[in-house]
């Protein structure tokens, strides 16, 4: 009798290839674990957001640029300077 295993080991789901969807899942689940578990190590609190920063309180800081960085990742392609 062969053993699970020995199975597994030999084209089985741990020695082959993951099916599509099976991958696509696991990545996702991945991600998600990983962004909650940031979430939780940055300690910040989930109810602040950018709409209820005062900006008035830190003149130096421009609202309209942080929110330029804030609407999207396209800075980070070109290698932008912040």
């Amino acid at each position: 009798m062969v053993g699970a295993g020995a199975a597994l080991g030999q084209g089985g789901l741990a020695g082959g290839p993951l099916p599509g969807g099976l991958l696509e899942h696991e990545l996702a689940e991945r991600a998600k674990r990983r962004t909650e578990r940031h979430r939780a190590e940055s300690q910040l609190d989930a109810t602040k957001t950018l709409a209820s920063f005062d900006f008035a309180e830190v003149p130096m800081l421009s609202k309209a640029h942080v929110m330029a960085l804030a609407s999207g990742d396209a800075w980070l392609d070109k290698g932008a300077t912040v």
